[in-house]
Protein backbone atom coordinates (compact mmCIF):
# COMPACT_ATOMS: atom_id res chain seq x y z
CA UNK A 1 0.00 0.00 0.00
CA UNK A 2 2.85 1.98 0.40
CA UNK A 3 4.12 1.88 -2.89
CA UNK A 4 0.83 3.09 -4.51
CA UNK A 5 0.35 5.64 -2.20
CA UNK A 6 3.90 7.08 -3.61
CA UNK A 7 3.04 6.75 -6.72
CA UNK A 8 0.05 8.18 -6.50
CA UNK A 9 1.58 10.98 -4.99
CA UNK A 10 4.17 11.31 -7.24
CA UNK A 11 1.78 10.72 -10.36
CA UNK A 12 -0.52 13.87 -8.82
CA UNK A 13 2.73 16.13 -7.88
CA UNK A 14 3.61 16.38 -11.98
CA UNK A 15 0.30 17.12 -13.34
CA UNK A 16 -0.20 19.60 -10.60
CA UNK A 17 3.34 20.87 -11.90
CA UNK A 18 2.41 20.73 -15.21
CA UNK A 19 -0.75 22.71 -15.38
CA UNK A 20 -3.54 20.03 -14.51
CA UNK A 21 -6.74 20.83 -12.41
CA UNK A 22 -7.40 19.76 -8.95
CA UNK A 23 -10.20 17.11 -9.57
CA UNK A 24 -8.11 15.34 -12.52
CA UNK A 25 -5.41 15.21 -10.55
CA UNK A 26 -7.71 13.60 -7.67
CA UNK A 27 -9.41 11.86 -10.11
CA UNK A 28 -5.72 10.12 -11.47
CA UNK A 29 -4.51 9.41 -7.59
CA UNK A 30 -7.56 7.33 -7.24
CA UNK A 31 -6.54 5.31 -10.06
CA UNK A 32 -3.44 4.22 -8.49
CA UNK A 33 -5.37 3.78 -4.70
CA UNK A 34 -7.96 1.27 -5.89
CA UNK A 35 -6.55 -1.55 -3.49
CA UNK A 36 -9.36 -3.50 -1.72
CA UNK A 37 -7.56 -3.45 1.63
CA UNK A 38 -8.24 0.32 2.19
CA UNK A 39 -11.34 1.19 4.43
CA UNK A 40 -11.70 5.08 3.29
CA UNK A 41 -9.01 7.03 1.59
CA UNK A 42 -9.13 11.09 1.86
CA UNK A 43 -7.48 13.03 -1.20
CA UNK A 44 -7.00 16.55 -0.84
CA UNK A 45 -5.99 18.23 -3.60
CA UNK A 46 -4.97 22.05 -3.92
CA UNK A 47 -3.12 24.80 -5.88
CA UNK A 48 0.08 24.10 -3.92
CA UNK A 49 -0.11 20.92 -1.97
CA UNK A 50 -1.40 17.32 -2.02
CA UNK A 51 -2.65 15.57 0.71
CA UNK A 52 -3.10 11.64 1.24
CA UNK A 53 -5.00 9.73 3.84
CA UNK A 54 -5.61 5.78 3.79
CA UNK A 55 -7.05 4.25 6.69
CA UNK A 56 -6.55 0.35 5.92
CA UNK A 57 -9.39 -2.01 7.23
CA UNK A 58 -6.29 -3.49 9.93
CA UNK A 59 -3.37 -0.70 11.36
CA UNK A 60 -3.01 2.29 11.31
CA UNK A 61 -3.56 5.09 8.98
CA UNK A 62 -1.01 6.42 6.59
CA UNK A 63 -0.82 10.19 5.57
CA UNK A 64 1.15 11.66 2.79
CA UNK A 65 1.80 14.81 1.27
CA UNK A 66 3.42 16.85 -1.39
CA UNK A 67 3.73 20.66 -1.74
CA UNK A 68 4.14 21.84 -5.08
CA UNK A 69 6.51 24.80 -5.70
CA UNK A 70 6.61 25.50 -9.02
CA UNK A 71 4.16 25.36 -11.60
CA UNK A 72 3.99 24.98 -15.83
CA UNK A 73 1.70 24.09 -18.68
CA UNK A 74 2.99 20.82 -20.22
CA UNK A 75 -0.46 18.91 -21.87
CA UNK A 76 2.13 16.40 -23.13
CA UNK A 77 2.72 15.37 -19.75
CA UNK A 78 -0.56 15.67 -18.24
CA UNK A 79 -1.93 12.91 -20.92
CA UNK A 80 1.28 10.80 -20.46
CA UNK A 81 0.74 10.53 -16.52
CA UNK A 82 -2.91 9.95 -16.84
CA UNK A 83 -2.54 7.20 -19.25
CA UNK A 84 0.39 5.69 -16.95
CA UNK A 85 -2.44 5.60 -14.23
CA UNK A 86 -5.41 3.87 -16.35
CA UNK A 87 -2.49 1.19 -17.35
CA UNK A 88 -2.28 0.55 -13.76
CA UNK A 89 -5.62 0.85 -12.67
CA UNK A 90 -6.73 -1.55 -15.39
CA UNK A 91 -3.96 -4.08 -14.46
CA UNK A 92 -2.06 -3.86 -17.89
CA UNK A 93 1.24 -2.69 -15.44
CA UNK A 94 2.60 -3.47 -11.91
CA UNK A 95 3.16 -0.51 -9.50
CA UNK A 96 6.74 -0.74 -9.89
CA UNK A 97 6.59 0.04 -13.86
CA UNK A 98 4.07 2.71 -13.22
CA UNK A 99 6.69 4.19 -11.18
CA UNK A 100 9.16 4.09 -13.55
CA UNK A 101 6.77 4.97 -16.29
CA UNK A 102 6.09 8.55 -13.87
CA UNK A 103 10.06 8.96 -13.44
CA UNK A 104 10.99 9.07 -17.08
CA UNK A 105 7.95 11.55 -17.71
CA UNK A 106 8.90 13.46 -14.84
CA UNK A 107 12.20 14.14 -16.21
CA UNK A 108 11.55 14.27 -19.85
CA UNK A 109 12.25 17.54 -21.52
CA UNK A 110 9.96 19.23 -24.40
CA UNK A 111 12.26 21.37 -25.95
CA UNK A 112 15.67 22.19 -25.88
CA UNK A 113 17.11 25.26 -24.18
CA UNK A 114 18.79 26.26 -27.68
CA UNK A 115 15.05 26.07 -29.11
CA UNK A 116 13.50 27.71 -26.92
CA UNK A 117 15.42 30.69 -26.69
CA UNK A 118 15.30 30.64 -30.89
CA UNK A 119 12.01 30.38 -30.60
CA UNK A 120 11.16 33.79 -28.52
CA UNK A 121 13.84 35.70 -30.36
CA UNK A 122 12.01 34.69 -33.55
CA UNK A 123 8.47 35.02 -32.32
CA UNK A 124 9.22 38.56 -30.89
CA UNK A 125 11.10 39.55 -34.52
CA UNK A 126 8.00 38.82 -36.41
CA UNK A 127 5.62 40.66 -34.01
CA UNK A 128 7.43 43.78 -34.58
CA UNK A 129 7.19 43.18 -38.50
CA UNK A 130 3.24 42.45 -37.89
CA UNK A 131 3.04 46.05 -35.91
CA UNK A 132 4.48 47.75 -38.62
CA UNK A 133 8.23 48.43 -37.67
CA UNK A 134 10.97 47.83 -40.22
CA UNK A 135 13.56 45.10 -40.75
CA UNK A 136 15.58 46.40 -39.30
CA UNK A 137 14.01 47.36 -36.10
CA UNK A 138 12.98 43.24 -36.06
CA UNK A 139 16.76 42.12 -36.27
CA UNK A 140 17.19 44.24 -33.25
CA UNK A 141 14.66 43.32 -31.49
CA UNK A 142 15.81 39.59 -32.41
CA UNK A 143 18.94 40.12 -31.10
CA UNK A 144 18.37 42.04 -27.87
CA UNK A 145 15.67 39.26 -26.61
Amino acid sequence: MVDELKTAIKAGEIMLRNGSETFRVQSVIEMFLKDGNIEYKDIIVIGTAIIVTLQPYEGPPLTMSRSIDRRKNNLRKLSLVTRVGEDYGEGRIPIEEAGRRLEAIDHQFVYKPWVKVLATCLSTAFFTIGYGSELGAALAIFLIT
